[in-house]
């Protein structure tokens, strides 16, 4: 999409670096197949067999002072894939989104099956006219013994397909959403998707369509439902985050795991409210929606949630604005903590602090921690339920680093601050364990992705 045309569709990440017909008939097991529109020609996935042992990345900041109990070894980031690597690529762009933008880690509870999926720019460049050329990218991986390896593409098409984002319902069926700049008329945006099966299969092929003008949306699955929360219109009169405008409206789609059954229901819409960047998390039957809201005159945004039944297609109780939250603009995060029976919902305040609250499924706030290190801008937790009942996280935290955190029947307790050499940025990174105590990050830099590790409690 040309440049103008997204700065309109999302702000500007120039702080990013500082924080953070048919589709192929027939695919090997576990592999996704490739949508029609995309590229056809990708050479095989050369997935690694095992981690070579790189030395730990040289510890240039000392822990956080955040309740560690103990001090934690330095993070190590392990080998890069062997198709991904672009030192030369200098853009002249301080959005480092135009090289890559949106990232989720899908584990696949029907077939075993894990995936990377995400979208970047990391070949393609970009075009003459300044439009992004994104396209949505997969890799295979072994959560125990994870690698990067060479990538493949899931969906291709012209402009951007950004940011990805992708999850999984308990049947196994996956979707992937994304706001897409490819054919869209006068509307020039569009929230679109693409279903798959436990194997990979095509359930639903690229191009389907939300609502055209709609984007930013993120996605997350029930048992029985996908569910994608995105934004409409845009307000450009110098307000948000660079002066670059803000969102108008925040609207929920949910469907049945093979797509039938689409309905849409208005979150925050048609008022006075400016609302937007999306995100949400799921449990077992319900998601907890986030969202940001406009303050005029202030360079930093309320914390808006509401609790969604994808079923009745209704809100659990009304629309909440957090007190006491004032959020760093797109620096808000939300997961569900199995076991614990909640959500965590994770933000970087405006006065550089971390805080994190834990929110029922009736949308009521049961705990909350503040004074955190500052998290990074979209990222997403590592979280596991362990074996002594109590909930792990392990959180990026800004400019380097991640913190471990318990959560056990409603108390919050910050964990080892582990520092790392990598600075992250904020074209997204996402987390998941490894075992009970290391934890692993999927991270867009503006080169390649990187993964990470880092081990504590």
């Amino acid at each position: 999409m040309k440049l103008k045309v997204r700065v309109l569709a999302a702000a500007l990440a120039a702080a990013a670096a500082a924080a953070g017909t048919a589709c192929r008939t027939a695919a090997p097991q576990g592999v996704p197949q490739t949508s029609q529109a995309a590229v056809q020609s990708d050479s095989a996935a050369a997935e690694d067999e095992g981690l070579s042992q790189p030395s730990a990345a040289p510890e240039t900041a000392a822990a956080r002072d955040s309740g560690a109990s103990a001090a934690a070894a330095p993070g190590r980031e392990l080998p890069a894939a062997p198709d991904e690597a672009n030192p030369g690529d200098d853009r002249d762009t301080d959005d480092l989104r135009e090289y890559a933008h949106g990232v989720s880690v899908v584990e696949n509870p029907v077939s075993g099956k894990s995936w990377f999926i995400w979208s970047d720019s990391y070949d393609s460049g970009t075009g003459e006219d300044g439009s992004w050329t994104h396209d949505v990218f997969w890799q295979a991986f072994d959560p125990a013994d994870p690698a990067l390896a060479a990538k493949r593409t899931l969906i291709a098409a012209d402009e951007a397909q950004e940011p990805a984002s992708a999850s999984v319902a308990g049947d196994g069926n996956m979707i992937v959403t994304f706001e897409d700049g490819s054919d869209n008329g006068d509307a020039q945006l569009s929230q679109r998707y693409a279903i798959y099966d436990a194997r990979g299969g095509v359930v639903l092929a690229y191009p389907q369509t939300i609502f055209m003008g709609g984007h930013s949306g993120h996605a997350a699955s029930t048992r029985d439902r996908h569910v994608v929360f995105w934004s409409n219109e845009w307000v450009d009169d110098g307000a948000g985050e660079n002066g670059l405008g803000t969102g108008k409206d925040v609207y929920v789609t949910s469907m049945r795991t093979d797509g039938s059954g689409l309905q849409t229901l208005p979150v925050s819409a048609g008022g006075e409210e400016r609302d937007w960047w999306p995100v949400l998390a799921a449990s077992d039957s319900r998601a907890l929606l986030v969202w940001q809201r406009y303050v005029p005159g202030q360079t930093w945004a309320r914390l808006c949630c509401a609790v969604y039944d994808p079923v009745r297609n209704r809100l659990v109780g009304d629309v909440r604005v957090l007190p006491g939250v004032k959020t760093d603009y797109y620096n808000y995060s939300a997961c569900w903590l199995e076991g614990q029976g909640c959500f965590a919902l994770l933000t970087t305040q405006a006065d550089g602090t971390g805080s994190i609250l834990l929110v029922d499924e009736s949308g009521a706030v049961t705990a909350r921690a503040d004074g955190l290190p500052p998290f990074v801008r979209e990222s997403a937790p590592a979280v596991t339920a362990r074996a002594d009942g109590t909930a792990g996280l392990c959180c990026p935290t800004a400019p380097t680093g991640a913190l471990f955190v318990t959560v056990d029947g409603g108390t919050i307790t910050p964990g080892q601050a582990c520092p790392a050499a990598y600075r992250w940025t904020g074209c997204g990174t996402a987390g998941f364990f490894k075992d009970s105590g290391t934890a692993c990050f999927v991270t867009l830099g503006t080169d390649r992705r990187h993964l990470l590790e880092f081990s504590g409690r």
